[in-house]
Formats: structure tokens, C-alpha cells, sequence
């Protein structure tokens, strides 16, 4: 499943999917996918009656480049500012599910912080909610953290795709076909500035209190999720990566939450796509209970 849409946003183009009718369903990808991460998520949901809308996130997938391309040109407020343009372009009148993974949740939970009766429930799986402190992190983060900001990444990335190879199609090697890496590989193919998307998400993790305007948005959207009424559900792999120390304390704490595990790794979309939408179909048909608490 491939964009069938786009949208022009001061100069640039978002591409995204839109397939199906009825109440929709929002789904949103991290680092360094696309909207196809969700191409096995989306047919249930639109066959159980769903409008899905999945967007590329600019600069990624087959949504255009940013200019004048350099560190953080892809930050957080950057992706946060195309997001809500695509969503406000939307019109949505209908409260929308919305899913995330990755980057996309904290994507997803901005939205709903500003537009919370369009929110019917935030799908949440693998995601960057709290801010992480070295201190307390566990040795593979601190790992991850250090290499990430080394001297030597950027030529990692931007000259030979490290990230692409070495933190994504690592973990899903056995599942993707041929076509599958191809699709994955096509935005970030040359050697160069396109590839600087996946660098500047994993610097864009607030560790240790910096950057400290994405500290500051995390640490808000934390302390939101555990009060307001909006409906939850969290998906957990059994092989997961992220969701330890403060993230776990943060999504243990969230309100009129359901916890779900599924069994599959942190590309829980990849790993694990029957379940996610098995998921979230048995929990929509209780949301009403939900709702009802809330009143």
C-alpha cells in the first residue's frame, strides 16, 4: 500500500494514504519508515468499516525534502508543524482513532493535547513519551545514545545508511521481501542530506534534559496523558526495545488505559500487523464505555 494522496504544504509535498470510509482511524510512523509500515494494519480496519489516513512524514517516504538541509532541519518541531498542517487540512468532523509508533506517538498525542474532541482514542506502541536520563537508562540505551552522537555518525549515516541497516532492517530481516527494503530504501537511496531524517530523529531524544524544547514538549505531554480522559490502548510486543525505565514508569501511568501484549519486536507494525488490528477493532467496540466514563 502506497500513497494515493498528497497535499502541498508551503512549497512541499506530504504524500499520504486515504483509503476506505466510515470513522477514521489516524496511523503514524516513526523513524526511518513510512506510511507502508502500515500496509498490513490498514485493509482490517478499512474492511471492519474504517476511513485510514496514514501520512509520510516529511522527508521521508515519498514526501518531499526540506531545504537548506543540516542538523536538526527534520527536528521534532518541524515534523510537529507539517503533522498538524496535514491533519488540520484534513477536516475532520468525525473524532478520529489515532495510532502511533515511534515518533508518531508523541506525533499523535500533540494533536489530540489541542484537539481533544477529535480524539476518540490514542493507539499507542514502542513510542518516544517521556524523556530519558542516562543515570537510570539501561546500558543498550546508553549504547544507543552515545553512538547516535558520536563524531563519526553523520558520515555513517548521511554516506552509507547505517541507519536504515543497522537499527531497522536488522530487526525485521526475515520479514520483509526484496520489494518490501526496496520500498523502505527508495527516500534515502543517494548518499547525502535525504538521509538526514534518520539521524535527526535519534538526536532529537530528550536525554538529560536536551534537546530541551523536545524535553519540555515530552516532559507537558507526559504529565497530560496521565490525566485526561481520552481513551488508551497500549500495545506491547514481547520483544520490545524501548519501553523500559522512565518511558515504561510514563505508560504505566496514563489514564483509561488498556494494555494489550502482542507478540512481535519494536517494529511492532512489521512483527506484528494482525494482531495490532485485531487490537484495536475488540477495543473500539468498548470505547462507548470509555465515553461514558468520561462524562
Amino acid at each position: 500500500m502506497r500513497p494515493n494522496k498528497c497535499l502541498d504544504i508551503e512549497g512541499r509535498s506530504l504524500a499520504y494514504v486515504d483509503v476506505g470510509e466510515g470513522p477514521p482511524v489516524v496511523l503514524v510512523h516513526g523513524n526511518p519508515t513510512s506510511s507502508y509500515l502500515w500496509r498490513h494494519v490498514i485493509p482490517p480496519l478499512v474492511g471492519a468499516g474504517h476511513r485510514c489516513l496514514a501520512p509520510d512524514l516529511i522527508g521521508m517516504g515519498e514526501s518531499s525534502e526540506l531545504a537548506d538541509i543540516g542538523p536538526r532541519t527534520y527536528s521534532y518541531a518541524v515534523h510537529l508543524t507539517y503533522f498538524n498542517a496535514w491533519m488540520d487540512s484534513l477536516g475532520l468532523t468525525e473524532p478520529a482513532i489515532l495510532v502511533g509508533h515511534n515518533w508518531g506517538v508523541p506525533l499523535c498525542f500533540e494533536w489530540a493535547h489541542h484537539h481533544p474532541d477529535l480524539a476518540r482514542g490514542l493507539v499507542h506502541t514502542e513510542g518516544q513519551i517521556a524523556p530519558v536520563t542516562t543515570a537510570i537508562a539501561g546500558d543498550r540505551f546508553r549504547a544507543f545514545n552515545a553512538h547516535m552522537h558520536s563524531p563519526e555518525m553523520e558520515a555513517d549515516v548521511l554516506g552509507d545508511n547505517l541507519y536504515l541497516r543497522q537499527y531497522f532492517f536488522r530487526y525485521v530481516e526475515d520479514i520483509l521481501s526484496a520489494e518490501d527494503k526496496a520500498v523502505y530504501t527508495a527516500p534515502f537511496r543517494d548518499p547525502g542530506p535525504g538521509r538526514r531524517p534518520t539521524l535527526d530523529w535519534p538526536c532529537e531524544i530528550p536525554v538529560d534534559g536536551g534537546p530541551a524544547d523536545v524535553f519540555k514538549r515530552l516532559t507537558d505531554l507526559k504529565a497530560w496523558m496521565a490525566g485526561n480522559p481520552i481513551p488508551k490502548l497500549w500495545i506491547v510486543p514481547t520483544e520490545g526495545s524501548i519501553m523500559t525505565g522512565e518511558r515504561r514508569t510514563a505508560a504505566d501511568s496514563f489514564s483509561y488505559q488498556t494494555a494489550v501484549e502482542v507478540i512481535g519486536g519494536h517494529y511492532t507494525p512489521e512483527t506484528s500487523a494482525p494482531a495490532i488490528a485485531d487490537a484495536i477493532l475488540a477495543w473500539n467496540k468498548v470505547l462507548g464505555e470509555f465515553t461514558r466514563a468520561r462524562s
